[in-house]
């Protein structure tokens, strides 16, 4: 099962990366090396982009399962980083060597390691100077940034003003108004958007992440739990082995008995899946899904209804045989089984319609 955390990411020459953060742009360009495999966006009759080709642009296939703001990361053959919209379209050319996703029609981007990081907008314009060692996705209207090689966290707004001043170790996006902080005595507290402290979190949980739909996925010891906005935890036994963050109001969990499926915020089990392969979150209502007897996977609704099967097509496999189905603002990325079939991967909508495709 995937779990997803708030991207951030900080570079002293060469990338280093806080505990809160996960590995995103070193993970997008070992891929492209890993893999090996130049594609080109195509159409429904296989008709290669003239100018994809023309540019010899190779395109991540796996960071496409991620449009956020309707944007997503490519690189090149030199490894540049661009973006793509949801119809194939090369709306900024490939010339960061570190691109983050869009959020708030904003980015994070570095052309100069030693320069550090500045936010773009979905032109390319960019709207605030290079200048942080660390910088984050913007949410509620600020982004967790950080100015030196061995600086505090702190937040900004997206006029590039100090909205909460440098201070933590480590800083998640904020989420209904509230982040989970990092103190420099190594506490952990829960803020408000002006920095005051709501909450203590206690030492005992590790965290992986910000709050998401007013709650925070933390490990317990060998277990997952969610604790509440008081930093308390919301489920008193300890079940899950494996655990998500909220999604649509849904969250994909197993329990030590081998049970999994999706709770609601109450821990009511709203769907339950015959022994999972793989369990997505829930986007715009639908959830990729694959149990242990399924052949193909398929796409349901919340009420775990099957809207169509995924026959033909299976995960994309990234270092070996993980799992990259997710719907991302209605979209979903998949890899043709047929291997006569031109296109490799295609970009289905809601309905299992072909967006656009990538060919090898």
């Amino acid at each position: 099962m995937k779990r997803k955390h708030g991207e951030e990411i900080t570079i002293t020459k060469i990338l280093v990366i806080p505990i809160t953060t996960i590995i995103f742009v070193v993970a997008i360009t070992a891929l492209s090396i890993i893999l090996n495999k130049k594609v080109y966006p195509t159409d429904e009759n296989n008709k290669t982009s003239d100018y994809a080709y023309q540019k010899n642009l190779t395109i991540n296939a796996s960071s496409l399962k991620a449009f956020r703001d309707g944007m997503s990361v490519i690189t090149d053959s030199q490894y540049n980083m661009g973006y793509i919209d949801t119809k194939g379209n090369i709306v900024i050319e490939p010339q960061y060597i570190i691109a983050m996703n869009f959020s708030e029609d904003l980015a994070c981007v570095i052309k100069d390691v030693d320069r550090g990081g500045g936010y773009i907008n979905k032109s390319g314009g960019l709207v605030i100077d290079y200048q942080f060692f660390g910088c984050s996705e913007f949410h509620d209207g600020l982004a967790s940034v950080a100015k030196g090689e061995d600086d505090y966290f702190g937040y900004i707004d997206k006029n590039g003003n100090i909205a909460i001043d440098y201070q933590y170790k480590s800083a998640s996006d904020f989420n209904n108004g509230i982040a989970v902080v990092t103190e420099k005595d190594n506490a952990i507290s829960i803020i408000n958007k002006t920095g005051k402290k709501i909450a203590a979190i206690d030492s005992k949980y590790e965290i992986h992440g910000g709050f998401s739909e007013g709650l925070l996925l933390v490990k317990d010891g060998a277990y997952w739990t969610y604790l509440n906005e008081s930093g308390r935890p919301i489920f008193e036994a300890k079940q899950f082995d494996n655990a998500s963050n909220f999604s649509n109001g849904l969250a994909a969990v197993t329990t030590i008995s081998g049970k999994c499926g999706y709770i609601d915020k109450n821990g009511g089990w709203q769907i339950t899946l015959n022994g999972c392969a793989y369990i997505g979150d829930f986007h715009n209502g639908l959830a990729a899904v694959q149990t242990l007897s399924d052949s193909s996977p398929r796409v349901i609704d919340k009420t775990g209804a099957t809207k169509y099967i995924l026959d033909g097509y299976s995960n994309i496999g990234t270092y070996g045989d993980t799992f990259q189905l997710e719907y991302s603002e209605g979209l979903i990325l998949v890899t043709n089984r047929n291997e006569n079939e031109k296109t490799n991967y295609w970009l289905l909508d809601t309905d299992g319609g072909k967006i656009f495709g990538l060919k090898q």
